[in-house]
């Protein structure tokens, strides 16, 4: 039997692939290190900020999640590579780099370069880079800047004493301005978190108030006690006028709140009896024309008795009595003198208001009474 030849395998190229593949990784190596050479290093600083900012949430982690060998650890490594980057920047500073650390002072350190550029001497306010051009302008402004200031540094040469002045003066003002906003914020706030610190009842407002309104009340108390003091009198003289004097006592309330007209029940009624008597209606009628001038007034028609029980098939006491007589007035006012009857008031006192002992006829008589009150405190 014929032995079957085998197929050689095809020749793929072997180390040519091999050493092609390598070639490859050493080319983008080298262009990696060329693109790191040229980086520019502002650029390069941001983004190594914004890193360090994203990353450093593991501060905060470290105090709600609760400390250990990872956290921590994490942290430490957040700050080397942040040390790391900032000696990779010492270190590997190109043309660019020191063209851009030429706009600060000799001696200052990478700290204050930082703020510098966090106070947006070469940054805006959105965070992108100034043009070239303006960056130029910069330099060469800090530049003639640093170099005047040496200038009047110099041993030997005076510097002017207006500018060093001025500039004192406005940090003065600064920090005085700054001083005195914190002042009145603080005392803003004092108030604010204690609005009843001082004491209430010294407040200049009270005492004032109090002052006023005891004012008003004896003004008013004043202008009372003159009012009813006028009616008293008019009164007094109408009762001359009509011939009443003797059959009617004219008095003053002593709170000036009204005037009270008294006639005695023994000339008004029989005893036991509120039935107007005929013979002292001409007399009641000279009252009721006093009463008219008044009918604008409130006016109360209160009767009374003295404290001899009795007992009628019409009246089962005093009180009943006392009730019916000032009712019977009540009635001829409004029907007789036409008087508005939504002005009068009557009531019954009985024997409870004596205005002299019970013990003698005199004294009982004077109790047995009408009294009209006309209010002058409309």
């Amino acid at each position: 039997m014929a032995k079957i030849e085998e197929d050689e395998p095809a020749d793929t190229g072997g180390w040519i692939n091999t050493f092609a593949d390598l070639m490859n990784l050493l080319l983008c190596f080298f262009v990696l290190l060329f693109s790191m050479s040229t980086v520019d290093a502002q650029k390069y600083e941001a983004v190594v900020k914004s890193m360090s900012e994203s990353i450093n949430i593991f501060d905060g982690g470290g105090e709600s999640i609760g400390q250990g060998p990872f956290i921590d650890s994490g942290t430490d490594q957040v700050v080397a590579i942040s040390q790391y980057f900032n000696e990779f920047e010492s270190s590997g500073e190109d043309a660019d780099a020191t063209e851009d650390q030429s706009q600060y002072n000799p001696g200052e350190s990478a700290s204050q370069k930082g703020e510098h550029d966090d106070q947006g001497g070469m940054k805006s306010d959105d965070g992108q880079n100034k043009s070239d051009d303006t960056a130029n302008k910069d330099n060469s402004e800090n530049q003639d800047q640093n170099q005047g200031q040496t200038e009047q540094n110099k041993p030997g040469t005076t510097p002017e004493p207006g500018q060093n002045q001025n500039q004192n003066q406005d940090q003065d003002d600064q920090q005085g301005g700054k001083q005195q906003d914190d002042q009145t914020g603080n005392q803003g706030q004092n108030t604010d978190q204690n609005p009843h610190s001082q004491n209430d009842d010294n407040k200049p407002g009270d005492n004032i108030d109090k002052a006023t309104v005891a004012a008003v009340e004896a003004q008013q108390a004043e202008e009372q006690k003159k009012a009813n003091t006028e009616v008293y009198e008019e009164i007094m003289k109408a009762a001359e006028d009509k011939n009443v004097e003797d059959d009617i006592t004219v008095q003053m309330d002593k709170n000036n709140q009204y005037v009270q007209i008294t006639m005695s029940g023994g000339l008004l009624f029989d005893s036991g009896k509120a039935t107007i008597k005929r013979s002292v209606r001409p007399i009641l009628s000279k009252v009721g024309n006093i009463l008219r001038v008044y009918k604008g007034n409130r006016i109360q028609i209160l009767g009374h008795t003295d404290n001899v029980p009795m007992h009628s098939y019409e009246f089962p006491d005093n009180m009943w009595l006392s009730m019916a007589r000032a009712t019977s007035v009540f009635d001829y006012m409004v029907k007789v003198k036409k008087l508005e009857p939504h002005n009068l008031e009557t009531t019954g006192r009985g024997e409870y208001d004596p205005v002299a002992p019970n013990a003698t006829e005199k004294g009982r008589a004077k109790n047995r009474r009408v009294e009209f009150r006309i209010y002058t405190n409309k």
